[in-house]
């Protein structure tokens, strides 16, 4: 952190969370609309390219049948979720299903369809964001599946305005910040009881696996 700038500072501590799967339709190509006339349109980069509307940083965000990028400037990551449209698994990574293969190996395509061709944009204008000194080289993009616990861990990391971030996993992000601005003595905001940490509890497909 000592050797970061402020931007670079303030990505790492609050990532950006993206659902690609059923981003607008505009996002990922440069934008024609002036941002600043525009509160709703967000851009990135030296192309102005449209970013989807970001998510809030909590596992509740997240289901089985999506995409969704996180990009914390020093590392993007981009979870799969197990029942995802082997279409678009098919458009990202050439493949039908992510079963049986290692994401390591994995190579996320660039080209070829628009949804490839979007995501493709939308990361690189993300990496010039971060650092408008870096050469238009893509960043390393870590895919990870769904179930992949060892994967998962650092990726839910993230995750900052989880409930299991929270005070033992009693209050959400939200919870937190009204208790914060509560008056003195007026005690804390109810929650749901003690959850586990991030990918246990609410869903339970946080701790499936690939079969």
């Amino acid at each position: 952190l000592y050797s970061m700038y402020v931007n670079e500072t303030l990505s790492f501590i609050h990532p950006r969370l993206y659902s690609i799967h059923d981003m607008d339709p505009q996002a990922g190509v440069p934008s024609n609309v002036d941002a600043d006339a525009d509160d709703n349109i967000k851009t990135a980069g030296r192309n102005m390219i449209v970013l989807p509307r970001a998510i809030n940083l909590s596992i509740d965000r997240l289901n089985s049948e999506g995409v969704f990028l996180l990009d914390s400037g020093k590392n993007t990551y981009l979870w799969v979720g197990r029942a995802c449209n082997p279409a678009v698994v098919s458009a990202l990574f050439g493949v039908e299903s992510l079963e049986n293969v290692d994401p390591k190996q994995l190579i996320l395509n660039v080209s070829g369809n628009d949804l490839a061709s979007k995501l493709d944009c939308i990361i690189q204008a993300l990496h010039e964001e971060d650092d408008p000194a870096l050469p238009p080289v893509a960043p390393r993009v870590q895919v990870i599946r769904e179930g992949d616990a060892a994967m998962e861990a650092r990726f839910f990391w993230n995750f900052i305005e989880d409930r299991a971030q929270f005070n033992g996993g009693t209050f959400s992000y939200a919870d937190f910040m009204e208790f914060v601005n509560r008056p003195p003595g007026t005690g804390a905001p109810p929650g749901p009881g003690p959850m586990g940490p991030p990918g246990r509890g609410a869903r339970t497909t946080r701790s499936t696996r690939w079969p």
